[in-house]
């Protein structure tokens, strides 16, 4: 659902992120940790990282990615498991590696031990005798204390939580100027009609990323407003084994879908095993316009086994159409598997299946994506990692991928396999390493890197590290060394980064040009409360033919 217009929109979220920033708040500061993680496994605008509820992390908390070349992208976590989460990147933004460093900012609230029950004070009162008066109508055979009794829907009060945000990005480079302001809302009504169920929201007006200072002197912009979620999905089983969900939304069980306009019916049946049916249409992947061409059904089998849900796996078949013509028949695996309790397991994948009448591809199955990614801890300090992922693009009617040569739709294809490392030296040291081969269709390449982190050792709250990398892309290759440092104080948390790095880029004559390339980051987050925070950035990339600035800001309400 989309709104445009030419307007002022970026002086208008301006205003609206200063009037966040400063808003009248007087609840005690809210501190962030700042967890630091790899992602596991990409999915369009989506990726996996390695940490769940066993690290305290929730949906709704900011992910800050920071791949080794371009500015950190922010996100969300969205959906969170026992030992993964996913976390949605803004649409349209640099695709992700599996490997990449993240850092996930969770409240250091969560982190905070219950404090125990002090005894009871000594009294003089006397010590009361035994009860002797008969109790009426009780049962000797049956307890005193009855069971606890679940609390009805209709006497459940109605819970309001959510965030409201806005963030600027502006950057300059070759004398072009471009800007990217964005202002959003969300929320979570549990229980909203007093039948147990939950409402969830997220909408957001954005100026859209085009030139608005140029060498030619042009100061235009396009602005509109979109809704990406708006649904409404009736009680949980625990209450009644069926429910439903409708509205725009990601299906719970399998995110990887993607949005949906519709509804899906979903039914507990025991035992650790659910199916679900459902449909609807597929909002425009690039502007999450409503539109009727794009309609899609889909069913689906969960099973979940174990004590605390060890073992998970959905499949799921959908079936769309376009334009009134048959368009995909996917079939779609996720496994999450905590095989013991230092040992995990994740893994999904995409199988299309394609009929005589495709252009570009041979009749029958053909595997779109896999994704592959298992850790081993060996005790609190020692751990260990692997995974493997497999892309190949699908011949849709509907246009997913913007401008897909021909080439890629027949045998186009990337491949990619990972190992990683660490181990802790104590409280205070960290060795990390990651060691990577990917190939597509013509190229091959290796990449690594080895970090050393240095834990609350120069001050209390903060960390120093220093990286060492060696690249390998599509005509490029290069040796780097990177530092950062981190640091939180009182109502502050400051981070800054140097890296340089000298490229090997091979031009379009076949020649190899040289180039020393330097980059230098930062941002600044002020807690002004509990639930209002400020972030600003700067990222500053300078060398051989690179002159380039880009400054943000970013500010949220929790509600």
């Amino acid at each position: 659902m989309r709104v445009s217009g030419r307007s002022g929109g970026a002086r208008r979220l301006f205003a609206l992120g200063l009037g966040l920033a400063f808003g009248a708040c007087t609840a005690e500061a809210q501190i962030e940790r700042r967890i630091s993680t790899r992602v596991t496994a990409v999915s369009g605008d989506a990726i996996f990282v390695d940490g769940g509820r066993e690290s305290r992390f929730e949906p709704g908390d900011r992910v800050i990615v920071r791949p080794p070349s371009g500015s950190p992208v922010v996100g969300r976590l969205t959906v969170v498991s026992r030992t993964s989460s996913r976390a949605e990147l803004p649409a349209g933004g640099p695709r992700i590696d599996i490997g990449v460093e993240v850092e996930v900012l969770v409240p250091a609230s969560r982190f905070e031990v219950p404090g125990e029950t002090p005894p009871p004070k000594p009294s003089d009162a006397p010590e009361h005798p035994p009860w002797e008066a008969p109790l009426p109508n009780v049962d000797e055979g049956l307890p005193l204390l009855a069971p606890v009794q679940r609390v009805r829907r209709e006497e459940r009060p109605t819970r309001w939580s959510g965030r409201a945000f806005s963030r600027i990005d502006a950057s300059w480079s070759n004398g072009e100027s471009y800007t990217l302001a964005e202002a959003g809302l969300e929320a979570r009504v549990e229980n909203p009609f007093q039948a147990g169920g939950l409402l969830r929201f997220r909408g957001l007006v954005n100026v859209a990323p085009v030139p608005i200072f140029s060498a030619g002197g042009s100061n235009d912009s396009e602005s509109d407003a979109r809704i990406e979620r708006f649904s409404y999905r009736s009680n949980d089983a625990a209450e009644e084994p069926l429910r439903w969900e409708v509205g725009r939304f990601l299906l719970s069980e399998l995110p990887e879908l993607g949005l949906l306009d519709g509804g899906v019916l979903e039914l507990e049946l025991g035992g650790g095993q659910e199916i679900g049916i459902g449909g609807g249409a597929l909002p425009n992947p690039f502007d999450y316009d409503f539109t009727a061409e794009d309609p899609a059904l889909f069913v689906y089998h969960g099973m979940r086994f174990g004590e605390l849900e060890e073992f998970r796996f959905t499949w799921a078949y959908q079936k769309t159409w376009h334009e009134g013509e048959a368009d995909r028949d996917l079939l779609l695996g996720v496994l999450d598997w905590r095989i013991t309790d230092a040992w995990s397991l994740h893994g999904s994948v995409w199988v299309d299946y394609y009929g005589s009448d495709a252009d570009f591809k041979s009749s029958g199955f053909e595997l779109t994506e896999a994704q592959l990614s298992t850790s081993y801890r060996f005790d609190a300090d020692t751990g260990v990692g692997a995974g493997y992922s497999s892309i190949r693009w699908p011949e849709l009617q509907r246009q997913e991928f913007r401008g897909v040569p021909t080439t890629l739709l027949e045998d186009g294809h990337l491949q990619r396999i990972y190992a990683s490392a660490y181990r802790n030296f104590g409280e205070h040291v960290r060795l990390d390493g990651r060691i990577d081969h990917w190939d597509d269709t013509d190229e091959t390449g290796t990449g690594g890197d080895l970090r050393l982190a240095l834990r609350e050792l120069f001050w209390t709250s903060g960390e120093v590290s220093a990286t060492v990398f060696h690249t390998e892309g599509v005509n490029t290759e290069g040796n780097g060394v990177r530092f950062r440092a981190q640091k939180s104080w009182g109502d502050f948390a400051i981070f800054g980064g140097y890296e340089i790095s000298k490229q090997q880029f091979e031009t379009s004559l076949g020649d190899d040009d040289d180039a020393l390339l330097h980059a230098l980051n930062a941002d600044l987050t002020w807690y002004l409360s509990r639930d209002l925070d400020l972030t600003l950035r700067m990222d500053r990339r300078f060398g051989d033919d690179q002159d380039a600035w880009s400054l943000g800001f970013y500010t949220q309400l929790r509600f």
